[in-house]
């Protein structure tokens, strides 16, 4: 069977489509040279995306270094860690300036160090309802030298 030759529409359309495949190749070659995201993931692999011009993340990493996503707090037990949380998220995404937040985190330390020994005060405290030895019935305890009941 003889091939004829194509007609010039023809030509020029096939053409086209190898001069498209020719720059998409060439694209695509570029792509894979191009500088990847510097940003490791938690198994230790590399995040493998293009990198941004003038940058080492890619978009999605940069996105999160720049608005670090807000995670949900466990519920807090009291005021001060609150803030000592509020503090040190504010102080990592940038928001805050660290002399001001060094000042916040030295008097929250202060905070917590009171509260602390404000706890341990109240653990070592008899409490007001607690009954003594005594008023539960139980003897006090003989001195030394005196005869106790089991003594002749």
């Amino acid at each position: 069977m003889k091939m004829r030759a194509p007609t010039k529409e023809e030509a020029k359309a096939l053409g086209q489509a190898f001069a498209r495949a020719r720059q998409t190749l060439a694209q695509t070659r570029n792509a894979r040279r191009a500088p990847r995201c510097e940003h490791v993931q938690p198994n230790g692999e590399r995040c493998g995306s293009p990198a941004l011009r003038a940058h080492t993340l890619c978009w999605q990493h940069r996105e999160q270094l720049v608005n670090p996503p807000r995670r949900p707090r466990p519920p807090i037990q009291n005021g001060t860690q609150a803030a000592l949380d509020y503090v040190v998220s504010e102080l990592w995404a940038g928001r805050m300036d660290t002399k001001v937040g060094g000042a916040l985190l030295h008097g929250l330390q202060c905070a917590m160090g009171r509260d602390r020994l404000r706890r341990a005060t109240a653990a070592l405290t008899p409490q007001p309802d607690a009954k003594t030895p005594t008023e539960a019935g139980v003897p006090d305890a003989p001195v030394v030298g005196e005869a106790g009941p089991h003594q002749p």
